[in-house]
């Protein structure tokens, strides 16, 4: 490919060249239209471009990924420092759909580069990576499972490697990732440029950098405000996935929801649920780490016209996400970390407005739900339908209204109870919470196991594509998922 010539702003332009990107970067710039440098791209590019190891903690959503994708493009437009196969530099990614999301930005921000990259993610096929590293390569983005299988085989050629990038480093130590994370540093050489980027400086993050980088420029930007208070909070308890798409049917159809933002948790099940609302007669559009930049616009566009009534999302795909006006988010699955809980509803409830944040929690969601509520140094109140109430779970925290009662104000008042008789034997007849007794309620029947699918970082040598979500396991309802394995 040829340079992009597009034009920008010039002061924008400036702005960026005043960090010490070059043209094909700032070429970039103008490409992805960027207005300015957010807070965090100020601070990292500079100390980047120069060769400085750089220790960058911010937000999610405030830039990250362009703060070291553009200067990296800069340092990869210089000549390389010696000739003959491997990579010029690595960036690492904790699971394969936030890989799959950081490929298509570098596909973008390099679009007017000629350059030789490669992915090496969990569940790829091995033969067309073995064939890649025999070349000269300016780009690796690998999880860090996939590149330990490489290493180990004697595959990899790093003399010519200049640049270890680590994104999302909490999450890498979230996942148990720390000692592949050192393999790989010190596989790299001691000569090595080393970025490390995060949301949170944990102490096992603050660790990690100080066994890997050299003499770092640190950055640290704060956390965004609290959650603003005219957010409200709604749990929803939940027997399967089927009894989630029940009370998903009814909240769209029963109730004054115009639009709502809706979370899954992988690309399939983005798909699924897609599939399923539009046989409901909603229209519906995705977002998921699959698609490139351009098509998550085109959808998120859509949505913001009011073209469709829902769009489904990753927490991957949602990042920075702006949706003036929107009022409801709806979590099909609570994520698998809490901060994202909070980056999830924070897409409502702005600039003083009314927000809802609906959870459809099930068994699988519980230890996931300790967590959050740890986070956010609260219970979260829980809202019932009197024909659709959860038989397996545990009775809601406090005496609330219905479903219909918690959005009261909001329009057309209708009583969700109209819309179908009882689910389950007795379910009409009973209040919030009630059980009957063990005795008068037979056997229990197997149930989905409603497992949210993980991000990719399964064992060593994993195939196929992502499951859904909705996958039905095995496992008795209610227990404990088995601990995931560590490499991608």
């Amino acid at each position: 490919m040829t340079d992009d010539t597009s034009q920008n702003s010039p002061d924008v332009t400036t702005q960026f060249e005043a960090l010490g990107l070059d043209l094909r970067a700032l070429n970039a710039v103008s490409r992805l239209e960027l207005e300015a440098p957010t807070d965090v791209q100020q601070e990292a590019i500079g100390p980047f471009v120069s060769g400085r190891d750089v220790c960058a903690t911010a937000p999610t959503g405030t830039g990250k990924t362009l703060a070291f994708l553009l200067p990296l493009l800069t340092r990869l437009s210089r000549p390389a420092k010696g000739s003959g196969p491997g990579p010029r530099a690595i960036i690492l990614s904790p699971t394969r759909e936030l890989g799959e999301q950081l490929w298509n930005v570098a596909r973008d921000v390099f679009a007017g580069k000629k350059m030789k990259a490669v992915r090496m993610l969990g569940g790829e096929p091995f033969p067309a990576q073995v064939k890649a590293l025999r070349q000269p390569l300016d780009l690796i983005i690998a999880t860090p499972g996939r590149l330990i299988d490489h290493l180990e085989a004697d595959r990899m050629a790093m003399f010519r490697l200049e640049t270890l990038i680590i994104d999302e480093a909490d999450r890498m130590l979230d996942v148990g990732f720390r000692p592949q994370i050192q393999r790989i540093a010190r596989a790299c050489g001691t000569k090595r440029q080393t970025a490390l980027y995060t949301a949170t400086l944990t102490k096992g993050v603050r660790e990690l950098a100080q066994s890997i980088l050299r003499d770092p420029v640190n950055i640290g930007l704060a956390e965004p405000d609290t959650i603003p208070e005219t957010i409200q909070h709604n749990l929803v308890f939940c027997d399967s996935h089927e009894h989630k798409l029940e009370v998903l049917d009814l909240m769209l159809t029963k109730s004054n929801m115009r639009q709502a933002l809706v979370f899954v948790t992988t690309q399939k099940a983005v798909e699924e649920l897609i599939e399923h609302v539009t046989v409901q007669g909603h229209v519906a559009v995705p977002a998921h780490g699959g698609m490139t930049t351009a098509e998550r616009s085109a959808s998120v566009n859509i949505f913001r016209r009011r073209k469709a009534q829902l769009l489904v999302a990753t927490d991957v795909a949602a990042r920075g996400m702006d949706i003036p006006g929107l009022r409801d988010v709806i979590m099909l699955n609570l994520p698998i970390h809490a901060e994202d809980y909070v980056h999830r509803i924070g897409r409502v409830g702005r600039a003083g407005k009314p927000g809802w944040a609906w959870a459809l929690v099930s068994d699988a969601d519980k230890r996931r739900l300790v967590k959050i509520e740890k986070l956010l140094g609260r219970t979260l109140p829980s809202r019932t339908i009197p024909s659709l109430i959860a038989d397996e779970h545990r009775e809601p925290r406090q005496d609330n209204d219905d479903l219909v009662r918690a959005r009261a104000g909001r329009g057309s008042g209708q009583d969700l109870r109209e819309r179908r008789p009882a689910r389950r034997s007795g379910g009409a007849d009973r209040g919030p919470g009630f059980k009957k007794p063990r005795e008068d309620r037979g056997e229990r029947k197997p149930r989905s196991n409603d497992r949210p699918e993980r991000s990719d970082r399964g064992t060593r040598g994993s195939k196929g594509p992502d499951r859904s979500d909705s996958r039905r396991g095995q496992k008795p309802s209610g227990r404990p998922g088995a601990p995931r394995g560590r490499r991608s």
